[in-house]
């Protein structure tokens, strides 16, 4: 806790600061450059009192310059300035370049040329690094920082205005400003606000009854996964399960029941005495002693392999076994580092929507939004108006969600954690606090709809920091939803009439008229204007149907809205494959044979069939195959099978279907039917010709041929048959031999 004297000592060094006068007050550069170091302090590689002008100090400065100063033109936005002049004010220093320092004396004026050429980086006086240094005395010089820039822009606030401090919360964790602390988990496990948020993850029983088990329970644990999946919050869980008042740092030990807990984390921030250390009290396989190893898999990797002669193995070895395990589809893999047996859990390698879309319903339903029915800005708030949309609605919108962030990870588009927290809380707030909510018009305050802030727009123009910040934005551009084109719901903005989106919500009811109305006046327009705004509208419209639409009427209409639905997700197949995996009795497998069919015989024989045609129901395989580059209508076949008595598909037990061959010559030859490949044969069947195949999932197709061939190709058979295509579509099989005539060798057509 910062002690009275010490907000005394920061609040004197504040006020000793020398600002130059403007017509809003003082210049804010030394202001915001100070915020700017606290950034690059506490960010990766920070924590050393040496600032370079560099990327990363420019881009800190920018993000606070945009949020305490915008639209001020007079006002230049140079870095150089307080880099160079805030050493008048006894806080701050620079050091010249070796050779430099005679330059450096003699500069008239500081440039940014200048800077980069002479000078080496600057550093704080000590007092002011004693500052840096101590966490909490930093946060509250950032907030004195802050409500100095604040009170600058706006004036003083409002006798009745209050800040709600979960919105505050919430806008650590995007990171699309400089106000990012909240993103990291070491910051989390100290924030009480957080347990707001927190959602217990399905994995923490299972490893603290691994790590407190008895006899071939009991074992180590691995954890695993990229940074921003979670592993420290996990791994907090865990420990805080058995003492919650717990501290938590890279290595912490917990006790229960007389079994010792390790918990081992931040490989890559331990010295190669610490690791040699680590491995050595693993070695000693004390039956009292358990590890939670917590890692990237780089760190992981280096502290087994370096180290593998200590168990007397090889290199080769212990990190084929360690990346088997690493690369394990199940639940845990098993990984023995000479006697001491791990469970490895990798975090990476699972799917981490359910859990996300928890913490949303977290954020969502916090009693920290009762604060807000007080503000005099509530009727009007938009950050309180997606809260209410996202609670009133909470069952379709977030089913919805989820089904973006479902189709974007099976196209191989993974977001950790952090990065879900950080998008759904930037399309609650929009980068919103309070106070600036009380700043804005009513027409401003309409740009920050959930439903836009969603994609990293207003609905006219991007939010520049949320598209450049958030990973999850620039993946929801990426899937290429949103491109299709309703005219039965572009019609009801025009026409009027039923509406697929619920009117139960007011808010939605009067966003729908006034889009209707505006639409409507863009006959007033001018040309290219006209059609950009009226697209942009209609755009924004069929979000809104999306995320909080539904189809009242008759059978037409529900399966028109049902289409509607598929392609705003660009998946026909997403919808059916999450409900055959979440109630499996509902899945018909026959209903796939026919299109998956016409697709493997086009890939096996090259041959392409007419909308509808399937060329019979025998599946074969010729020397010809897709990959030629020439077509022929006749074709030698390799080997073929009746499809449907040769093959059934069945759901995985992750309810993935899977074609699978029936009896004994084809048992275990089978072919995972993922989502996108799904999505192909959909379409093909359709006669839709734009979407592609993977090239990793041609090579599986190309694997489960060979495999059929291996199985069914007859060596033994004189027999050649040779494939040809009809003109009806139609295919036929012609059996030739080559036999002793009377001529000498002759071919007999069978």
């Amino acid at each position: 806790m910062v002690t009275e004297a010490e907000r005394n000592r920061i609040a004197a060094i504040l006020s000793g600061i020398s600002r130059r006068p403007t017509a809003e007050g003082t210049a804010p550069h030394k202001d915001v450059f100070l915020l700017a170091l606290i950034s690059v302090f506490q960010g990766v590689g920070g924590g050393q009192n040496r600032f370079p002008l560099d990327n990363r100090l420019d881009l800190a400065f920018e993000r606070y310059w945009n949020r305490f100063v915008p639209n001020q033109a007079h006002l230049p936005n140079r870095i150089e300035l307080p880099f160079w002049y805030l050493q008048n004010d006894g806080i701050w220093r620079v050091v010249p370049k070796p050779g430099c320092e005679a330059i450096v004396q003699a500069f008239p004026r500081a440039t940014r040329r200048r800077i980069l050429e002479c000078i080496d980086c600057g550093m704080l006086s000590d007092e002011m690094f004693a500052i840096f240094k101590d966490s909490e005395t930093r946060d509250f010089l950032r907030t004195m920082l802050e409500n100095k820039l604040s009170e600058r822009r706006t004036g003083a606030m409002p006798a009745h205005f209050s800040e709600n401090g979960f919105v505050s919360y919430l806008n650590t964790l995007h990171g699309t400003d400089a106000n990012n602390q909240g993103a990291l988990a070491e910051m989390q496990s100290r924030q009480p606000l957080f347990e707001e948020i927190r959602v217990g993850h399905e994995l923490a029983p299972a490893i603290l009854s691994m790590l407190l088990g008895d006899g071939r329970d009991a074992c180590n644990v691995i954890l695993t996964g990229h940074a921003g999946d979670g592993k420290s919050i996990l791994a907090l869980e865990i420990v805080r399960a058995i003492d919650p008042n717990i501290s938590f740092d890279k290595k912490t030990e917990v006790t229960s029941g007389g079994v010792k807990i390790i918990v081992a984390k931040d490989l890559s921030e331990w010295s190669e005495a610490e690791r040699d250390a680590l491995l050595d009290d693993i070695a000693c396989a004390d039956p009292n002693v358990r590890y939670l190893i917590v890692s990237n898999t780089g760190a992981l990797l280096s502290m087994f392999c370096d180290r593998c002669r200590r168990i007397s193995s090889d290199r080769v070895t212990v990190e084929s076994e360690l990346l088997g395990a690493l690369d394990a589809t199940g639940e845990s893999a098993w990984f023995s580092f000479g006697v001491s047996v791990f469970a490895v859990f990798n975090l990476a390698r699972r799917n981490n929507i359910g859990l996300g879309m928890k913490i949303l319903g977290k954020m969502v339903e916090s009693r920290r939004w009762e604060g807000c029915r007080a503000c005099p800005s509530s009727s009007t708030c938009p950050i309180l108006a997606n809260r209410e949309i996202l609670r009133r609605n909470h069952e379709i919108a977030f089913m919805r969600i989820a089904w973006l962030y479902e189709r974007a990870y099976a196209y191989g588009g993974r977001l950790t954690m952090r990065q879900l927290g950080a998008h759904f809380a930037f399309f609650l707030t929009g980068g919103l606090n309070c106070q600036r909510v009380s700043q804005l018009s009513i027409r401003q305050k309409e740009g920050y709809r959930f439903f836009n802030l969603f994609w990293g727009d207003d609905g006219v123009q991007d939010v520049r920091d949320a598209v450049r910040q958030l990973r999850a934005v620039s993946l929801m551009r990426e899937q290429g939803f949103n491109k299709f084109r309703s005219p039965r719901e572009d019609r009801l903005l025009r026409l009027g009439g039923a509406t697929p989106v619920r009117q139960t919500d007011p808010s939605l009811a009067e966003f729908e008229e006034r889009l209707r109305t505006s639409v409507s006046a863009c006959a007033g327009e001018d040309g290219g204007e006209r059609e950009d705004n009226e697209a942009r509208r209609r755009r924004n419209y069929r979000r809104a149907v999306y995320f909080l639409g539904s189809a009242v009427g008759s059978e037409k209409v529900l399966q028109g809205f049902e289409r509607f639905l598929d392609g705003f997700l660009a998946s026909p197949k997403l919808r059916d494959a999450l409900s055959w995996r979440n109630n499996p009795s509902q899945f018909n497998g026959n209903r796939l044979l026919p299109s998956l069919f016409r697709v493997l015989q086009e890939e096996f024989s090259g041959i392409r069939f007419a909308e509808g045609g399937t060329g019979g129901d025998r599946l074969y395989i010729t020397l010809g195959g897709r990959s030629s580059t020439v077509r022929r209508s006749a074709q030698p076949v390799l080997a073929d099978c009746d499809f449907s008595r040769s093959f059934s598909v069945v759901l995985d037990s992750d309810g993935t279907p899977v074609l699978r061959g029936r009896g004994h010559s084809l048992e275990g030859v089978e072919l995972r039917l993922s989502i996108p490949f799904l999505d192909y044969i959909t379409d093909r069947g359709r006669g839709v010709l734009g979407r592609g195949l993977d090239r990793a999932y041609r090579n599986r197709i190309e694997a489960f041929k060979a495999a059929l061939l291996e199985r069914l190709a007859d060596t033994q058979n004189e027999e050649l048959v040779i494939l040809r295509k009809n003109a009806d579509g139609s295919l036929s099989p012609l059996s030739v031999r080559i036999r002793e005539g009377r001529a000498g060798k002759e071919m007999e057509v069978l």
